[in-house]
């Protein structure tokens, strides 16, 4: 049996357990990757993906093919997470190319009407 036979296996075999143990596990990588959470939910997220792929491992019919599909799912998650920042750096949705869109305001525009709290 060849390994991608064992992976084919494997994705045959699949219980509802390991199925919930992959869900969790790349739920909680995409939480762990997350830029705007604190790095206290990031730490733990981390340690729920780990366990969660290690139960997954193990449940699986081969711990290497398990480790393997794992594996595929972060690769999948890198591939689309790439697509996704090309096509908005394509169409120009990135934040870097909205802070250079700024303009700013023009030196004719007269004086101010908005009162200060000073003079108000």
């Amino acid at each position: 049996m060849s390994f991608l036979d064992s992976l084919a296996a494997g994705l045959n075999a699949m219980g509802f357990a390991q199925m919930g143990c992959v869900h969790a596990a790349l739920l909680a990588y995409i939480v762990a990757l997350n830029s705007s959470l604190p790095a206290r939910w990031r730490s733990a997220a981390s340690v729920v993906a780990i366990a969660c792929v290690a139960t997954f491992a193990a449940l699986a019919p081969s711990w290497p093919g398990g480790i393997a599909l794992a594996g595929l799912g972060v690769v999948g998650c890198a591939i689309f997470t790439a697509m996704a920042w090309g096509l908005a750096a394509l169409l120009g949705l990135d934040a870097r190319s909205r802070r250079q869109r700024v303009v700013p305001p023009t030196e004719d525009a007269g004086p101010s009407t908005v009162a200060s709290p000073a003079t108000a």
